[in-house]
């Protein structure tokens, strides 16, 4: 598969990642709210909890939409985002310490 065609296909599956995008939104806006009206540290739980159904969610909307929600299998990018999912969770690790030492980092007051 040529890359213009696989970057073509991940465009018009995705939506141009207009689906994740939305549901990352509507994550981080929870996440907003319940670190400015409960407490930073519910926010910071709220965005770690999210971030497990922002690829699921966008799924089901995909579906919901009417259109297939996977690339084809020789599509080279489908390999990319299983590396790019397999990388968030390091970079969770880097909430302990922002959390413990410096909650402000996370969500300034």
């Amino acid at each position: 598969m040529l890359v213009e065609d696989a970057q073509r296909e991940v465009r018009t599956v995705l939506v141009g990642g207009f689906w994740g995008q939305l549901v990352s939104s509507i994550i981080w806006l929870a996440s907003a709210g319940m670190g400015t009206w409960v407490s930073p540290k519910s926010g910071i739980w709220t965005v770690v909890a999210g971030r497990f159904f922002i690829f699921p969610l966008t799924q089901v909307l995909l579906r919901l939409t009417g259109r297939r929600a996977s690339l084809v299998r020789d599509n080279p990018f489908g390999k990319l985002a299983m590396q790019i999912a397999f990388t968030v969770p390091l970079s969770m690790l880097l909430l302990a310490p922002v959390t413990a030492f410096r909650l402000n980092w996370f969500y300034p007051r």
